[in-house]
């Protein structure tokens, strides 16, 4: 063989591995590219996970203060009702039961009926409708 074919064989083997060096680091490039989209994904994945899930307890707990306030304005209108019927002691017993969250007149820490008042006369006697 001749020596313009050694050259010309050895030039096209520098030029073949001059391709295959470019096509490597565009792969690696890519791979890379790959790589940290991957990790935004997952990042936007978590996110989005973390996002649905505060807005469920939030929904859930202000359907539970609204069943609260429901329910805490249904006790008040029923002693407001009831209030001409009630002396101070029962009136403030009862007021007080209802903003600690008991049942009216349930017992306190120390066993006395929750919002006790000492058995004195009523000041003002039963309480009419204002």
């Amino acid at each position: 063989m001749s020596r313009g074919l050694y050259y010309a064989l050895g030039a096209l083997a520098c030029v073949s591995l001059l391709l295959n060096a470019a096509q490597w680091q565009d792969r690696r490039a890519k791979l890379d590219e790959i790589t940290r989209l991957r990790a935004e994904a997952l990042t936007a994945t978590i996110a989005r996970d973390a996002d649905e899930c505060a807005r469920t307890l939030r929904d859930g707990l202000q359907g539970a203060i609204d069943h609260d306030l429901d329910a805490k304005m249904r006790a008040l209108s029923h002693l407001a009702q009831e209030s001409g019927q009630l002396d101070d002691a029962g009136f403030l017993r009862r007021l007080r039961g209802m903003l600690a969250g008991a049942a009216p007149g349930g017992a306190d820490a120390a066993g006395e009926p929750a919002g006790a008042v000492p058995d004195t006369a009523n000041a003002a006697g039963t309480h009419g409708r204002q």
